[in-house]
């Protein structure tokens, strides 16, 4: 009878299915911590606009120039936060996309041991038919031989 298969490669196997998952792991926090600036970026966005939209509304009405500058000031804090948002997101953005190619890359080395494995499987398997089919033939012959 054949020996069991054993892929002689399979540590190999197992250290790049953990460096897969480790990959597997950055990609995903840079990719969470991307669309948490996003949506940080778009709420000072809304804000933004809710400032502009009631700094629109009083000017219709009596001026308050204190209420006014106090206004302009707090917008203009806001764009200079929109913009470091987005300088932020720029950086995670990057830092995401490295972070896809080394999953990606991760993922290639895992699949293609993967395949050679597979291979080698497929060959043991058609090798070890090929011994029982010998050792079959040489019973049907030793009981023709003896009868």
């Amino acid at each position: 009878m054949a020996s069991p298969f054993r892929f002689r490669l399979e540590r190999l196997l197992e250290l790049r299915r953990a460096k897969e998952a480790v990959a597997r792991r950055a990609f995903a926090e840079a990719s969470r911590a991307a669309r948490e600036e996003a949506a940080r970026l778009a709420a000072i966005g809304a804000e933004e606009e809710a400032l502009k939209g009631m700094s629109r509304n009083a000017r219709t009405g009596a001026l308050d120039l204190t209420a006014l500058r106090l206004a302009e000031g707090y917008l203009g804090a806001l764009e200079r936060r929109a913009r470091a948002a987005r300088e932020r997101l720029a950086e995670l953005s990057r830092a995401e996309a490295e972070k896809r190619r080394a999953l990606a890359e991760a993922v290639r080395g895992v699949k293609a041991l993967e395949r050679f494995r597979a291979r080698k499987l497929a060959e043991w398997s058609r090798a070890a038919d090929r011994e029982e089919v010998r050792v079959l033939d040489e019973a049907a012959a030793a009981r023709r031989e003896g009868a």
